[in-house]
């Protein structure tokens, strides 16, 4: 089941570590918790929590803004057709 009560943005983090080419138990190494953690914050069934997330943009040389999901998300097109 995944986690819509986020801020953080599950698809971000895992684009932000393949740029920088880590496999994900290599960076799960890095940023100190297990490749199964890694793997449910990157399908979005988890949560990164902000110390975590300090941790990943350190690690894969984001700010920590990049990984929080946009506002627009939902809203894209609402009123597109609205002026024909």
């Amino acid at each position: 089941m995944k986690n819509t009560n986020t801020l953080w943005d599950n698809e971000k983090i895992r684009v932000a570590r393949q740029a920088i080419g880590f496999k994900a138990m290599d960076a799960a190494q890095l940023l100190q918790i297990t490749g199964s953690y890694l793997s449910q914050i990157e399908t979005g069934v988890l949560s990164p929590s902000s110390s975590l997330i300090a941790r990943m943009s350190q690690v894969y040389q984001q700010r920590p803004a990049f990984f929080l999901k946009d506002e627009k998300e939902d809203t894209n097109n609402v009123n597109s057709n609205n002026n024909e």
